[in-house]
């Protein structure tokens, strides 16, 4: 998407998980397995666009600093991050609570947008920042949420928090509502900020 979309020479994707870098492969994207609270891996880019990863690193100000400092001058930095999500259903509800408590045990903020817009430094600014509501189908946010637990259930902090009988309960009822036809029932505020480097 990036790619198509900015027309850019080379695209690199970075990533620590080896299965979805194996999948990126596959699909014949360029990735690079490194950290990305890290030094970058590459030359200084023109652009760094981070999609819903803020909200698991416990220090997004640092980051944003980090990578705004490693750009190109005129370089620019996107950034899409949850500022909420409102929901009417217990289901997805009882999801989102769990979620919000597990990334907090790791010291991160779920619901990061309010905490990533107007920051600044000695050479990058903001340029813009906007917030924009999207309903979401009860079907589809159910989808995305099942693949979800299906990936953390297993966490410590779940694992020490939760009985495993309300887990499946909750995997059951998020199942249920994947043939829901069902809307205006849950909507998210992404938070979309871009930062770009002023100077040298």
């Amino acid at each position: 998407m990036v790619a198509k979309v900015t027309d850019a020479e080379r695209v690199v994707g970075i990533d620590r998980s080896e299965p979805f870098l194996r999948t990126a492969r596959a699909a014949g994207a360029a990735v690079v397995c490194a950290d990305v609270t890290a030094p970058l891996p590459t030359a200084a880019p023109d652009l760094i666009y981070a999609r819903l990863v803020l909200a698991h690193l416990p220090d997004p100000e640092r980051v944003i600093a980090a990578w705004t400092e490693q750009l190109q001058p005129h370089g620019v930095l996107l950034l899409d991050e949850v500022d909420w999500i409102r929901t009417e259903n217990p289901v997805l509800d009882h999801y989102e609570q769990i979620v919000t408590a597990m990334v907090a045990s790791r010291g991160a903020q779920i619901s990061v947008g309010p905490r990533i817009c107007d920051l600044s430094g000695d050479r990058w600014r903001q340029r813009s920042n906007s917030l924009r509501a999207y309903p979401v189908a009860t079907a589809d946010a159910a989808r995305m949420y099942a693949m979800n637990l299906a990936t953390w259930r297993h966490d410590p902090f779940v694992v020490a928090t939760y009985d495993a009988a309300s887990i499946d309960e909750l995997a059951a009822g998020l199942t249920e509502l994947t043939t829901s036809a069902a809307t205006g029932e849950i909507e998210w505020g992404l938070r979309q900020v871009v930062y770009e480097r002023t100077a040298p």
